[in-house]
């Protein structure tokens, strides 16, 4: 098994019992355990790699079955599954273009007919694809969001929880929402997770537009404008920082310029970076470093611990945030097999980390759109994440 996977998985030990039972030991008591084996990285399967590690071609268990990878056009044809376990899609074909990544690009090839189906074009183009007579376009629900994660928050200046406030006052998360987004998005009230979650805390405080609280918990933190430059200065340290986003989706480099600018009103300096994500994390150990993040879906199995211990256990995270409170929710919550009581305990946790800690800041909920030709009827968008993962519904009429 792969070591990161057993870990997520809190596996000790796993026994077969005959050809179609398995008995599973965990390392802890476990409530989680029965979701997070519908995650795609728990799945068994027979070992297909070859001998320097690649896989040439894919097992598919699902409804379409591989059939060829073209690595030049990066384009994957599959063929309907006629045993699929639910019965075979109406589908006898599909054909994905990976290799179409930028969100204008999407656009040109759906509306010439290059393409029949496609998510997230540009955001100002919405209005004009649902003009389009040929097209059909839908906005969809997304257990998804746009935030702000600082690269480090054990090292200056992001130690200081102040600092971190003041930055949460100082995102206009209305002008984002109504500006960029365009209806494409809803403005966070200060807690990341999806509304109308069982386990969600819809009584977090968050942080109202207020550039004079943060300017006033940033002069509470040592930080002055001492040459009258406009920026930020302490210990002869300029409040310099940089923001990083990637491309791929089409808000994020915009919301980026806002907050670049929003940022200089409480003199903070900062210089936007887009760039691919695995370049990103690269950086992350910079000084003033800021994550322009978008689409950690919060819904990747039915359960809360997935999304919450991933960003606020500090045995998991990647921007050290730390509390052993927090830690000792997340862990009571994970053998806690009452469910009212296990929410309870995934809420206290929010109400920590959003309200008191500040850890990271969520900006807006993602809606995602769907453009597709006319005949293209049966998608079902899946709410847990922004790929199309077409369903066996789907078909040309």
């Amino acid at each position: 098994m792969n070591p990161s996977v057993k870990g997520q998985l809190n596996i000790k030990d796993i026994t077969k019992v005959d050809d179609n039972t398995v008995d599973i030991t965990t390392e802890t008591p476990d409530a989680s355990l029965p979701a997070r084996l519908a995650y795609g990285r728990a799945s068994i399967y027979r070992n297909n790699e070859e001998s320097d590690g690649s896989i040439s071609k894919p097992i598919c268990t699902g409804p379409f079955k591989f059939v060829s990878y073209d690595k030049a056009s990066d384009t994957l044809e599959l063929a309907k599954n006629e045993n699929y376990r639910d019965g075979a899609p109406l589908l006898d074909t599909v054909t994905v273009k990976f290799g179409i990544g930028d969100a204008n690009a999407r656009e040109m090839a759906i509306e010439s007919g290059e393409i029949d189906f496609t998510t997230e074009p540009p955001l100002g183009s919405t209005a004009r694809l649902q003009d389009n007579p040929d097209l059909n376009v839908t906005i969809n629900l997304l257990c998804q969001g746009y935030k702000l994660k600082f690269g480090d928050v054990s090292k200056a200046p992001y130690d200081d929880v102040r600092v971190r406030k003041a930055i949460a006052y100082a995102i206009d998360r209305e002008s984002i929402a109504d500006d960029i987004l365009l209806g494409r998005g809803k403005a966070s009230d200060g807690n990341a997770l999806t509304p109308g979650l069982a386990w969600r805390n819809n009584e977090i405080e968050g942080y109202s537009y207020n550039v004079g609280k943060a300017k006033e918990l940033l002069a509470e933190a040592g930080w002055e404008d001492t040459d009258g430059d406009g920026i930020l200065d302490k210990d002869g340290k300029a409040f310099k920082i940089t923001l990083y986003t990637w491309p791929q989706r089409p808000a994020l480099p915009l919301i980026e310029q806002a907050v670049q600018s929003q940022l200089k009103e409480i003199g903070i300096e900062a210089e936007a970076r887009v760039m691919e994500s695995d370049a990103i994390s690269e950086r992350a150990g910079e000084w003033g470093m800021i994550w322009v993040g978008g689409g950690d879906a919060c819904m990747m199995i039915p359960d809360p611990s997935y999304y919450i211990e991933n960003e606020f256990l500090s045995t998991e995270v990647d921007y050290h945030y730390a509390n052993p409170e927090v830690d000792d929710l997340i862990l009571e919550a994970r053998s806690t097999f009452d469910s009212e009581k296990r929410n309870d305990l995934y809420k206290q946790v929010q109400k920590i980390v959003y309200d008191e800690d500040c850890a990271q800041i969520p900006i807006a909920i993602h809606y995602l759109c769907v453009v597709t030709k006319n005949d293209v009827k049966g998608y079902v968008p899946n709410p847990a994440h922004h790929d199309y993962c077409i369903n066996t519904g789907i078909y040309r009429e």
